[in-house]
């Protein structure tokens, strides 16, 4: 998978403007990987930020929901 490429093509050509949106709903990532994404995370949050203008603050943000979000569901299924 090209991450850049894909990246690029969410935010751009399918406006995405979330870090969620594009590892769960455009890349598929949360789905596929057994880590939920968070190993390309910090990638990710950069790639995004680089398409779309975020400064250091968004970036920090979008990273912080992603992580609280997998947390949050990892949570859930160890109570499963």
């Amino acid at each position: 998978v090209d991450l850049r490429g894909e990246v690029r093509i969410a935010t751009k050509a399918e406006m995405a403007v979330r870090v969620e949106d594009v590892l769960r709903r455009r890349l598929h990532v949360a789905l596929k990987n057994p880590s939920q994404g968070v190993d390309v995370l910090s990638d990710v949050v950069g790639l995004m930020a680089e398409a779309l203008g975020w400064d250091d603050d968004r970036r920090k943000a979008e990273e912080a929901a992603y992580r609280s979000r997998v947390g949050e569901e990892r949570r859930g299924w160890e109570q499963s």
